[in-house]
């Protein structure tokens, strides 16, 4: 199933602005490359929350599925590098490309994410592939509003 078209806008904008800063990031999964194999890293996995907006009852917010109404948007972005140190250094460089810049929306205006408090803890590892995988995860708030 994809994305409904103002949430795939969302991401775009949010994976454009990564890749404006050099930085290779996927929409919800890596995925593999036309071989099959699967993608190397370092690069970002931007995951959406759809639906996952926030709403005041008596306030002009809504969902993306209005395109008259503000909304705030959830979502996660997941550094992912074959070190721990490789990890970190992806996961600063998207943290700096998405607070350097408020991405752009056709018909909406936006202004820069802000990265959550509960942000989780240090880099994982995934021993599962057969090499080694690091994992730097940041939760993000962004709010684009109807022009």
């Amino acid at each position: 199933m994809t994305a409904p078209a103002a949430t795939r806008s969302h991401g775009d904008a949010l994976l454009a602005t990564l890749a404006g800063a050099s930085i290779t990031a996927y929409l919800g999964q890596a995925g593999k490359e036309a071989d099959g194999t699967p993608r190397i890293p370092p690069y970002v996995v931007v995951h959406l929350a759809p639906g996952a907006v926030r709403s005041e009852e008596g306030s002009d917010r809504g969902t993306l599925a209005d395109p008259n109404k503000d909304v705030d948007l959830f979502f996660q972005t997941t550094s992912v590098a074959v070190s721990a140190e490789a990890a970190l250094q992806v996961h600063d460089n998207a943290v700096a490309a998405l607070l350097g810049a408020a991405p752009a929306v056709a018909g909406r205006t936006t202004v820069k994410p802000v990265v959550l408090a509960e942000t989780p803890g240090p880099v994982q590892r995934d021993d599962e592939p057969a090499e080694p995988l690091f994992y730097a995860v940041a939760r993000w708030s962004w709010r684009t509003a109807a022009d």
